[in-house]
């Protein structure tokens, strides 16, 4: 496990030399300037909407960041041919996964937050000005952490998909669709549900249960609204939520870890 820190510092260190992180910073810059001019159009219920605005930005960059750094690295380690030279040293090669599992996380985490702490006192300020609905700071700060939750199930099917196939092509699209299938399960499922539903195909039902089944379903860690409208979230939907993707992610590391270590790496 220690390789495994080692080569997370690594890839943390890497992270933040990737052409991605820096132009995430400039557009997180912008999107101050932004929040100004959002304060000066709206009209009703100010701290929600720039709260929403905040929390809508963070969910983009970090998930676009992270698509962009992990790919990005992934071809590093490509072209470097690290996976070969990794092989050769007397060290596991789940310690490589777990490294590069880590180091993203801690990445996403430090990203995540900063973010939201760089807009917090911009957002108590305009927030102080026009306090026309209430505004939680501790669910603004808590939804980070649903976000890192998200990420992480993405992640650890990345990595999946990266060990199954050497074209990073195939890896980004494979993740890609995981994505948007997981934000598309809870929709299409109601619309199955619904009378409208009744014309629908046998097999697209049959393939559309098989999804909902296979599939992790992302939409359960978006909470902006929750967060934003300070509605009903007890702590046991937190802890089901948590358990949830804790549990999926662990589960996708331990078969992605199974494959790794029978691949060939030539």
């Amino acid at each position: 496990m220690k390789e495994a820190f080692e080569f997370a510092k690594i890839t943390l260190r890497q992270s933040v030399r990737v052409k991605s992180f820096y132009g995430a910073l400039i557009m997180t810059l912008v999107a101050i300037v932004g929040l100004f001019i959002l304060h000066s159009f709206a009209m009703f219920e100010i701290p929600r909407i720039l709260m929403n605005y905040v929390l809508s930005y963070t969910n983009l960059i970090i998930l676009l960041l992270v698509f962009l750094t992990f790919f990005s690295l992934i071809q590093y380690d490509i072209d470097k041919k690290t996976m070969q030279y990794i092989v050769a040293l007397p060290m596991r090669r789940r310690d490589y996964i777990l490294g590069r599992y880590f180091g993203l996380m801690a990445f996403s985490f430090i990203v995540s937050y900063g973010i939201v702490i760089l807009f917090y006192p911009f957002l108590i300020i305009l927030i102080k000005q026009r306090p026309d609905a209430p505004f939680s700071s501790i669910r603004y700060f808590l939804y980070p952490l649903f976000l890192l939750l998200e990420v992480s199930l993405i992640s650890s099917f990345a990595l999946l998909f990266t060990t199954l196939s050497t074209k990073s092509i195939i890896s980004i699209l494979s993740t890609l669709g995981v994505y948007f299938i997981g934000h598309s399960l809870d929709d299409v499922r109601e619309f199955i549900l619904t009378g409208y539903g009744s014309d629908v195909p046998l097999f697209s039902k049959i393939l559309i249960k098989t999804a909902w089944y296979l599939f992790p379903n992302l939409s359960v860690f978006d909470v902006k609204i929750t967060m934003t409208y300070n509605l009903r979230f007890t702590l046991t939907e937190a802890f089901i939520i948590v358990g949830y993707g804790i549990l999926y992610t662990v589960a996708i590391l331990l078969i992605t870890l199974s494959v790794f270590d029978k691949k060939e790496i030539l």
